[in-house]
């Protein structure tokens, strides 16, 4: 199939598709996909809570004065 015509900056342009290497996965494992999303959602979390930690605290660096 090819697509319409795109009107561009620089032309007009047509896309043609001649190979889609990309496959479905009619068989996904819902489990792994689950817990690969939780892992993520914990690391933000737990990357954010620091975050909010550093932002919060006061401190101050006097390692030059001892070094």
């Amino acid at each position: 199939q090819v697509s319409p015509i795109i009107a561009g900056n620089g032309g007009v342009f047509m896309i043609k598709v001649e190979n889609v290497s990309a496959k479905a996965n009619f068989n996904p494992d819902v489990a792994a996909l689950k817990k690969s999303q939780e892992q993520m959602q914990a690391s933000v979390i737990q990357r954010s809570a620091l975050d909010a930690l550093k932002k919060d605290a006061n401190i101050k660096d006097s390692r030059g004065k001892f070094f």
